[in-house]
């Protein structure tokens, strides 16, 4: 009887560990045909891996569109000072000062005092109109060439003077904040005129001589006489009015607050020649001033 129960014990112990051995080979073919059929990308990540969305707003919902990453940049106060440069806008209207000395070659130093008012018709180009007084001269050697002649005498040099008022009119382009170009004109309405024109003239003289041998014998000599005439006693040459081309390149520098200082080298060209002598009134020169 012992022997029949053993034997019954280790027949369902066998039972037990083979159950249905086709069964199981079967299931775990189909369980790695379908995992060799799931695509790379539907593959859960790893249990170690975390896995990080973006959950859209409301509008990104509605657009259909996921959100974008934002690229935050650091704010600096140099992008600060530089977009108030940029916001900044230069007023239309400039009204400004300024004084110039005026270099020619008379030894006579010019000088000028002028106010002007400008208008911008875009950042770059304004228009500018002024007025002010001015004293300029004007010198012309005769070079070893006559200037004007006549039985007794020719002219050996002539310095013109004139002061009066001038009105420039021009179109000032702003290269950047500091440096700009202008070119215009102006009219200059004489009120004063002065100078000298200097003479030569040459004068010949007999004088009576006696040699040792006591004969006696004349002889000539010549020398110059040098007058000066004074152009306020002609008004047959008193010139109204001259023109000039004005030619100038400037620089300005910020001053306390809507003020700049302006440095002005220029260059003036007249447009015709004096009636004295044709003495040409080419000068250059400094203007200094400052705008409001």
């Amino acid at each position: 009887m012992q022997k029949e129960i053993i034997q019954e014990v280790q027949v369902k112990k066998l039972n037990t560990t083979n159950h249905h051995p086709v069964q199981i080979n079967k299931k775990q073919a189909e369980i790695r045909l379908v995992n060799s059929t799931i695509s790379e990308q539907d593959k859960p990540a790893p249990e170690n891996t975390m896995v990080a969305q973006a959950k859209p707003n409301k509008e990104q919902i509605v657009a259909g569109r996921a959100p974008r990453s934002k690229k935050i940049i650091p704010y600096t106060t140099y992008q600060e000072t530089e977009s108030v440069k940029k916001t900044k806008k230069e007023p239309n209207w400039i009204v400004g000062l300024g004084m110039a000395t005026d270099f020619s070659n008379s030894k006579k130093l010019g000088l000028a005092f002028e106010a002007v008012v400008g208008y911008a018709l875009n950042p770059k180009i304004t228009i500018m109109l002024g007025a002010g007084y001015r004293e300029s001269s004007a010198f012309k050697n005769n070079d070893g060439q006559t200037l004007s002649a006549t039985d007794e005498k020719q002219l050996e040099s002539a310095t013109v003077r004139l002061s009066g008022v001038e009105i420039p009119l021009g179109l000032r382009y702003n290269v950047n904040q500091r440096l700009y170009a202008k070119v215009g004109v102006s009219a200059f309405a004489t009120i004063k005129q002065r100078g000298e024109l200097t003479y030569v003239s040459t004068v010949s003289h007999t004088q009576s001589i006696v040699d040792p041998n006591g004969e006696v014998y004349d002889k000539t000599f010549t020398s110059e006489e040098r007058s000066v005439v004074d152009i306020e006693d002609q008004p047959q040459n008193k010139e109204k009015y001259k023109s000039f081309i004005n030619i100038s390149f400037g620089y300005k520098y910020p001053f306390l607050k809507n003020r700049t200082i302006t440095l002005e080298p220029f260059f003036k060209l007249p447009m015709q020649s004096s009636k004295i002598e044709n003495v040409k009134f080419s000068s250059a020169g400094l203007r200094l001033g400052i705008d409001f």
